[in-house]
């Protein structure tokens, strides 16, 4: 028994020590009747315990037991002409990479709005995910977004035109699908910019001003603009309301 939980604190000891943890099957070649460089990891075709290497070919045994000597493996046979030793040193996981998956919420808002989450539509299979972000194109110029790591993501007030695209995982350690989905985007509108009017006048009392006209007009937004005039006896910065039925680019005040 003393033997027994001594080899067990072995192993243990070299799954820990060596810092392999918990690898991915697909990750660690199934053994062939080859020799291979010490260090390299291997596992048996079928099975999830992987092999390190701990020498070279070595010479032949007596012994007829796979296992030669305290605690190691040695392959083809122990008492073969070209046998290796080899330790356990922890198991793999068969679980596999999800697929790619896909996003959708595509979208156009005005400046500095706040976009609706952009949103799921296929996981892949995925149980964790990474977001990038790119203002560039849907193609390059991405970097990583810190902590969206959920399967929808919120883009929060933006003040530029953004592309979005994420990439899923799964497994222990994170298997990650090969490629990313197809960037979805949110097209923001130039910033709104009013225009100006014609410059103030001079006239006598009980007279008509001449109509204030279009200096220059609105840029930005959609491209298509309403307009409301408004007036003030108080001063140019206070006491404004609005003119009824004045909604075009000029204003023709009545006499």
């Amino acid at each position: 028994m003393r033997r027994i939980y001594k080899i067990v604190l072995i192993l243990l000891s070299l799954f820990i020590h060596e810092g392999y943890g918990q690898m991915v099957c697909a990750d660690v070649p199934e053994w062939t009747q080859n020799t291979y460089a010490q260090g390299t990891l291997m596992r048996l075709n079928g099975s999830a315990d992987v092999y390190r290497a701990t020498s070279t070919t070595a010479a032949p045994l007596t012994d007829q037991n796979s296992r030669c000597d305290d605690g190691h493996w040695n392959w083809p046979s122990c008492n073969g002409e070209n046998w290796q030793q080899w330790d356990i040193v922890g198991t793999c996981s068969a679980c596999s990479a999800p697929n790619t998956g896909s996003i959708g919420n595509t979208q156009t808002i005005c400046f500095g709005g706040n976009p609706s989450a952009i949103t799921n539509t296929n996981d892949g299979g995925a149980t964790t995910f990474q977001w990038e972000k790119s203002t560039t194109s849907a193609t390059t110029g991405f970097s990583t977004i810190s902590g969206a790591t959920i399967s929808t993501y919120d883009p929060g007030v933006l003040t530029q035109t953004t592309w979005y695209r994420r990439k899923g995982g799964d497994c222990t350690p994170t298997q990650w699908a090969l490629n990313w989905t197809t960037a979805v985007q949110v097209i923001v509108r130039a910033d709104l910019n009013s225009g100006s009017i014609a410059s103030g006048q001079t006239i006598c009392s009980n007279t008509s001003p001449t109509a204030f006209t279009n200096s220059s007009s609105p840029t930005g937004g959609t491209g298509s603009y309403n307009y409301q005039w408004q007036k003030s006896t108080t001063s140019a910065g206070a006491g404004f309301s609005n003119i009824s039925g004045a909604n075009s680019s000029t204003y023709n005040e009545p006499g």
